[in-house]
């Protein structure tokens, strides 16, 4: 299935997020009000302060979901993560490498002559 990569918004205050399989439900005085697959979003930015259950964020981390917390007022006041993935050894190569210009001209002449 693709992912269609949006953001859902909770502008609630008092609304909290929790794990149900794999759905995301929103839930406002202990009352459901909105249920979304997780495969539907790719971030979420909530509004208020009661957050979210430990559950949906080990949902989101394992789905790469990027979560955000902001006052009610709109105040940033942290964002969840999951694990990141890459080489950072690898990274720091390519870094070192960029700053030498005889490489950067060389890849340069060999990326333009794969275009034409």
């Amino acid at each position: 299935m693709k992912k269609l990569l949006n953001i859902l918004y909770v502008t609630n205050p008092q609304a909290y997020l929790y794990k149900d399989g794999l759905n995301v439900v929103v839930s406002v005085e202990q009352k459901d009000i909105f249920r979304i697959p997780v495969i539907n979003i790719e971030g979420i930015v909530t509004f208020g302060y009661l957050g979210c259950s430990p559950g949906v964020m080990k949902l989101c981390a394992d789905n790469k979901i990027s979560l955000c917390f902001l006052s009610p007022h709109g105040r940033f006041i942290g964002r969840f993560q999951g694990p990141q993935t890459g080489n950072v050894l690898l990274r720091k190569i390519q870094y070192e490498l960029c700053s030498n210009e005889d490489v950067s001209l060389h890849l340069a002449v060999i990326t333009s002559s794969k275009n034409k």
